[in-house]
């Protein structure tokens, strides 16, 4: 653990401490209440107020803790008081100043800390104001920002604290400095006055009486206490009656403006032995109104990850749908041939299939989703294709439980409309799906039907009758609700997230229709669903090429390369190696980067394919390694290789010398693109700096600080 750096004359900042006259007091709500919206705001378990004096930290206030102090030395904002601005570490077990620290490896286990320091108008910083967590995160700029204005609130107050005993010194000087009282009251921008132990005011600020609208004689004639909101006149009477000659009070009230609009303010008040109160008030509206715009920043913030939870849910969905069809086919072409090549193949793909289909089931269990703002794309759909294809999809199931599926389409139904393809199959593939897994013996039937509207669109339906095992009629209320299936057991026999149907719902109702069953345990289900959509003519587009079609098969003869794959999974090297191969190179293939570090210093290649993430030596560690060790005339180009495309990840890849991205899994286009632009620089084809296009209109290009090493 490493000690706070020292602070230059910290014996002056103790005594501007001391000056505050508030170490060791009671806890006072003002300080209680701002400590736990500090809390609320960074949704933290635990915010503290704290100051720190010559061997200790001290809190004043504290949320989520039974601490009353710590030790200087061990104290996080030891190191906050050291600056002037806020200080955040995001995982306490990972910075070399805290990972032994006591309070890290034991007790509390913190491991994410945020502290703004508490500076006065001389620079001394007495303390702060933080929040800790004990799991590692990050702090919004919004929280950051939340957390500095409660630390320049808490020392505002106590800034009004040293205000209000300069009051109590001016006002035994009475006599003989009325005239620097009056033009102390005028320059105050806080409120300020003095009144009786019966609310009568003897002196008033004029900003008070500003905000209020009143005449000093106005405000004067009458005890303010006529003034305030009838649901604060009891706490305020009461707290004016608790106050003994020293002591000081806190509350908060509201009183009347002259144009009889309430005005919250946040009061300090202390009393005398001559009987008198020193009050000092700030008007709270702004004040308030922050923590409004704060309540909805966090609602918005709520709701962005309310969205983001939708698309992952929904995108896995869209990924599980072609899934099942490699899966399948897969399936069935592993029985179809004896060629231990192409077994070994296909083994691959089964393999990397199921291993998807189980990320996707993971996400679709973490995904609470609601589906309430998917946009509907419309295109010309063939109605019978479009069911047909799901059939296909899910037929090796079918077969293997021996399960009829069968298609009815009435002749009402238009032969195209136009609708979202990806909804429409992703609903039919749910229900099928769902069919067959409920169904031990008999058939599905799938039918469809359609009627005009009055506004010339088909209100078309769709039902899928199964022969399943039914479904009890006080379970059908809840089936449509997200992650509920029909009893715990359905879970333990079949699996499943209980999602799918509450996605159905949602995604009918987007596209103006509906959802519903009928069923009976042990008789079977039916499934009926609804939507809109106009008629429309049969779609020109074709079905997708060979993504071999436009690459010659002797590319590797035509434009050569040298190339090396860094690549620790083996997987991924069959794929990338078979890829290139395909079309005439020949790659060499290395496990990680110190391998590849190895063989450069004997063999030169013109590009690597850099996975980011090996064993050893990873990809960002070796690129940098060659940058360093190899001029420009010996440097291949490095194009990463990665499955992750956000936007700090391709930065790391840039920052660490990469020239291109390509994002995973690996196709065929993309790849072809990059090594076709690299062997264009390579021979001066085109100007070296101008950026590689790579892989989803990722635009990356070697740095220019790159030739001069």
């Amino acid at each position: 653990m490493q000690a706070a750096p020292s602070i230059t004359n910290d014996q002056a900042r103790v005594a501007a401490l001391e000056t505050f006259q508030i170490l060791d007091t009671l806890p006072e709500q003002i300080y209680d209440d701002l400590t736990q919206l500090a809390s609320e705001l960074c949704r933290v378990p635990v915010a503290l107020f704290g100051l720190i004096d010559k061997n200790r930290q001290w809190f004043k206030s504290k949320f989520g803790t039974d601490l009353n102090e710590v030790p200087r030395e061990i104290s996080f904002c030891s190191h906050t008081i050291t600056g002037n601005k806020a200080h955040v570490v995001p995982d306490l077990s990972k910075d070399s100043r805290f990972v032994d620290h006591p309070l890290v490896v034991s007790g509390p286990l913190a491991r994410f800390y945020a502290g703004v320091p508490l500076v006065t108008a001389d620079g001394y910083g007495v303390g702060a104001v933080c929040v800790i967590d004990t799991v590692p995160r990050e702090i919004a700029p919004a929280q950051l920002s939340g957390l500095e204005a409660i630390a320049r609130q808490i020392m505002s107050h106590l800034n009004s604290r040293n205000l209000l005993e300069s009051e109590r010194q001016l006002s035994t000087q009475l006599s003989q400095s009325k005239r620097q009282l009056d033009d102390f009251f005028d320059l105050a921008t806080d409120f300020l006055g003095i009144c009786d132990i019966n609310g009568h005011f003897i002196k008033i600020s004029h900003s008070f009486l500003k905000v209020l609208g009143y005449s000093e004689r106005e405000f004067i004639y009458k005890p303010f206490t006529d003034l305030l909101h009838p649901e604060d006149v009891e706490q305020t009477i009461n707290g004016f009656i608790s106050l003994e000659s020293g002591v000081q009070l806190g509350l908060s009230n509201r009183l009347r403006a002259k144009n009889g609009r309430y005005v919250p303010l946040s009061w300090n008040l202390s009393s005398n032995v001559d009987g008198l109160v020193y009050a000092v008030a700030r008007d709270m509206t702004k004040q308030y109104e922050l923590e409004k715009n704060l309540i909805q920043a966090k609602e918005k913030a709520e709701a962005a990850a309310s969205a983001k939870s939708r698309f992952l849910a929904n995108m896995s969905h869209e990924i599980r749908t072609p899934m099942n069809g490699i899966i399948g086919m897969t399936s069935l072409l592993k029985g179809s041939i004896d060629d231990e090549v192409n077994i070994e193949r296909l083994n691959i793909i089964q393999s990397s299939g199921d291993t998807l289909l189980e990320l996707i089931d993971d996400i679709l269990d973490f995904s609470k989703l609601e589906v309430d703002k998917i946009e509907i794309e419309k295109q010309a759909l063939s109605v019978r294709e479009t069911i047909q294809d799901v059939i296909g999809l899910l037929g090796t199931k079918a077969s293997q439980k021996d399960i009829a599926v069968k298609y009815i389409q009435s002749k009402s139904v238009p032969a195209w409309i136009l609708g979202d393809v990806t909804r429409f199959r992703q609903i039919l593939l749910n229900l099928l799906s769902n069919a067959l897994k409920f169904t031990e013996r008999g058939s599905v039937e799938i039918s469809s039907d359609a009627t005009p509207t009055d506004d010339g669109q088909w209100t078309l339906t769709f039902a899928v009758k199964d022969t399943g095992i039914g479904i009890s009629q006080e379970n059908i209320a809840k089936l449509f609700t997200a992650f509920t299936q029909e009893d715990a057991s359905t879970t333990r026999r079949f699996g499943g997230s209980g999602l799918g149907l509450a996605i159905c719902k949602g995604l009918c109702e987007k596209m103006g229709g509906r959802i519903w069953v009928e069923s009976y345990l042990g008789q079977g289900s039916c499934f009926t669903f609804t939507f809109n959509a106009l008629e429309t003519t049969a779609s020109t587009e074709g079905r997708k090429k060979d993504p071999f079609a436009q690459i010659p098969t002797d590319l590797g003869s035509v434009k050569p390369l040298r190339i090396l794959v860094a690549e620790d999974n083996r997987t991924n090297q069959i794929v990338i190696s078979s890829l290139l191969k395909k079309v005439g190179y020949t790659p060499v293939l290395v496990f990680n980067g110190a391998e590849a570090l190895e063989l450069l210093e004997k063999e030169c290649f013109d590009v690597i394919l850099m996975d980011c993430h090996m064993p050893v030596l990873d990809g960002f560690q070796t690129s940098k390694a060659i940058l360093q060790k190899f001029s420009d005339n010996r440097r291949p180009y490095i194009i990463a290789l990665t499955a992750s495309t956000q936007k700090v990840d391709i930065d790391l890849c840039f920052s660490s010398g990469m020239d291109g991205f390509l994002s995973k899994p690996i196709t065929v286009n993309p790849l072809f693109t990059a090594l076709d632009e690299v062997y264009s620089k390579i021979h001066d084809q085109v100007p070296s700096d101008r950026p590689i296009g790579i892989d989803k209109n990722v635009s990356l290009t070697r740095k220019q600080s790159k030739k001069q090493d």
